[in-house]
């Protein structure tokens, strides 16, 4: 039954990769692309973030990610930021810090959406548990009275 619950578990939450994880594992491919906006081959930040989101959006769906919502949602800030540069609206400096930002509240979106679905799936097996028998508890002193062929105990 444990190996069920761990099983389960592990399900529900750790086999999947954590956007975290595919944008930690991405981080090589970010440098990549960043550099080529740095060596001259891209020439707008637009391409830069092109670049990023493709390499994230790849890792997300060989990543198994139950959380596309939000890969989509980091991936379309990180555009619009990019043409916000570009246009010369904010910094670059600033732009990253809105991404961190983003990418903080992703994060914390991430850990309550994986603690809702052990909440109720621990929710779900405390449900359907079997109800525990409520047996009494053997009496102690027993006295017994034996009338004619019938014993009585009390």
């Amino acid at each position: 039954m444990r190996t069920i619950f761990l099983v389960s578990l592990c399900f529900l939450t750790a086999c999947s990769n954590s956007i975290t994880n595919i944008q930690s594992s991405t981080r090589q491919t970010q440098a990549e692309c960043e550099n080529k906006m740095l060596t001259g081959e891209y020439k707008r930040y637009v391409e830069v973030a092109d670049c990023i989101n493709s390499a994230i959006a790849d890792a997300a769906i060989t990543g198994n990610n139950k959380y596309v919502d939000l890969i989509e949602l980091a991936n379309a800030k990180r555009m619009e930021l990019a043409q916000r540069v570009d246009q010369k609206k904010m910094s670059k400096e600033q732009a990253d810090l809105e991404l961190a930002q983003l990418n903080s509240s992703i994060a914390s979106e991430e850990r309550s959406r994986k603690l809702n679905l052990i909440n109720t799936y621990s929710n779900y097996r405390a449900a359907t548990a079997p109800a525990p028998v409520y047996t009494q508890p053997p009496r102690q002193g027993f006295t017994c009275h034996q009338m004619g062929a019938f014993t009585n105990c009390y």
